[in-house]
């Protein structure tokens, strides 16, 4: 029986975070133009955040600071769902990431990568 090196990570270096999922059609209000949505909150108990990585975009005069992309890590089988989208969130220390895309890598392995939202 091969480790299992998602649960390891996880149980090792997880903390709490939470996803939120849109679960249903959008509607939109016309007066206002606000969107909203049924959405669908998970608490995830063992989640890792690998490190974000940085780049410096450099324009003329002016020097900007480009926030990459984060990846998550969580055990697939402490939570009901196999996938998350582009209209769904990750809420890890307080801070909201917007997420980019996701997979399951070796069966178990549920890796998230999203943007953190500034």
């Amino acid at each position: 029986m091969s480790a299992d090196v998602a649960y390891a990570v996880t149980r090792r270096r997880g903390e709490a975070g939470s996803i939120t999922r849109r679960t249903g059609e959008a509607s939109v209000d016309p007066e206002t133009g606000d969107v909203a949505g049924v959405t669908s909150t998970t608490t995830v108990r063992w989640l890792v955040k690998e490190p974000t990585k940085y780049s410096r975009i450099v324009r003329a005069q002016a020097a900007q600071q480009d926030i990459g992309q984060t990846t998550f890590i969580l055990w697939s089988k402490d939570v009901t769902f196999a996938k998350v989208d582009n209209e769904d969130f990750v809420t890890f220390g307080g801070i909201n990431y917007h997420v980019k895309s996701s997979t399951i890598e070796n069966g178990t392995a549920f890796i998230i990568t999203a943007d953190e939202v500034v």
